[in-house]
């Protein structure tokens, strides 16, 4: 079932992989398939896999560093666009991978 947690997770996995909020068509659809069984880790997938996140956005052509680096900026930017440390880039690659 979704719950806000995943709502709001959703909302913050269209902004970091599309750089928007959700439209209400796609936000409702993938609440539907969040109350059906699909998980986070899934849409992140497909977002992942969406030919505007891998081609237009380029994420498909980049290594795991420098992904890690946009997703992260992407996330942050409405606190400054931060820049990740190295030690943190390392923290997320090896939380991808595994």
């Amino acid at each position: 079932m979704s719950t806000p947690t995943s709502s709001s997770i959703l909302v913050g996995l269209y902004d970091a992989f599309f750089l928007r909020a959700p439209d209400e068509a796609g936000y409702t659809s993938w609440v539907a398939k969040i109350n059906a069984g699909t998980t986070l880790n899934s849409i992140s997938k497909s977002f992942f896999d969406h030919p505007y996140a891998s081609t237009t956005l380029g994420y498909a052509g980049m290594t795991l560093d420098a992904y890690v680096s946009a997703i992260y900026k992407n996330i942050l930017n409405g606190t400054g666009g931060q820049v990740p440390t190295q030690p943190e880039i390392d923290y997320w690659k090896t939380y991808i991978t595994n």
